[in-house]
Formats: structure tokens, sequence, C-alpha cells
């Protein structure tokens, strides 16, 4: 994987293959953001200065939708970990996104990545969402960075 641009990367490559292009953000929701250009739905979108998981593309068109983890339609699989372990939950969004956890464990300060067999071992360190922040119940509520980027790579998937 190289970036051709340091300040802001441009095409993302796996080996020789083009995976992801640099967008604008061209409005900005409490749920959800807009980019210019059309990106294909289920394309996962990452902050490429602050490498975090942004959201997925939802509506294609001459500017796409992106979902964000703050839109309650928000519900993806996820991996938590911390240094020693790791265990799979799920995110269910909201203003403040929660998530739960199969396993009977207290995972507050464990950090939380977007779960994708296509990109996990490629873009591991670009699906960062946040960390658990505390509990409130039967959820573990998410510390998520809200602000947008002006740009962001899109990821498609890899034929």
């Amino acid at each position: 994987m190289r970036f051709q641009n340091r300040i802001y990367p441009g095409d993302v490559y796996l080996g020789t293959k083009s995976v992801g292009n640099l967008f604008f953000v061209t409005g900005k929701g409490e749920g959800f953001f807009y980019i210019l250009g059309e990106a294909e739905e289920g394309a996962i979108v990452l902050d490429p200065l602050e490498k975090r998981f942004l959201g997925i593309v939802v509506e294609k068109g001459p500017i796409s939708k992106v979902m964000r983890v703050f839109s309650e339609d928000f519900v993806e699989k996820v991996r938590v970990e911390n240094d020693r372990e790791s265990v799979v939950g799920v995110v269910k969004g909201e203003r403040v996104p929660r998530l739960s956890v199969i396993e009977d464990i207290d995972v507050t300060g464990w950090k939380v990545y977007f779960e994708s067999e296509k990109w996990n071992v490629a873009f591991k360190e670009y699906l960062f969402i946040g960390t658990v922040a505390g509990r409130d119940e039967e959820y573990f509520l998410l510390n998520v960075t809200r602000d947008v980027p002006d740009r962001v790579i899109v990821i498609g998937v890899v034929e």
C-alpha cells in the first residue's frame, strides 16, 4: 500500500491495483455527510490524515451520501481490542453510538475497529472507529470523533 501524496493521499493501492480515491466533502449532517462524486454503495469512507473510519456509502449519485455511526440506521459488526485480546461486537448508531459484545467482559477503554473481511489486514489502522468510554446498562458507549475532514478516501471492492 502506498500513498502518492503525504498531505492529502490520493489513490490507495494494494500491490499495483488501485482500490481507493480521494473525494471532497460537500455537506455535513448529524448522521450523514455528502461527498462530491459517484461512490459505490457499500464502499467504506476513511479519514486519510487521522487514519480512522468515517462511514459507509449508502446512496450513489453526483453527490454520494455517507452514513456515519451517529445515524440511527447504522448497525455494523466491529472488532473490540486491547493489547492482549479482542472480541467481536455490534455498534448501533445513535447520537452516542452504543456497542454490545457477546462475551461477558468489561471492554471499557478498548479500541473499536470496523470489521470487514475484505479490508482488515490491509487497512486495519484505518478502520479505527473510537474507544469504549463506559457502560450504560446493557450497552457500552463509544467515544467517537465527530469532525469530518474536507477530503476523504473512499475504498471500493477489489475485483
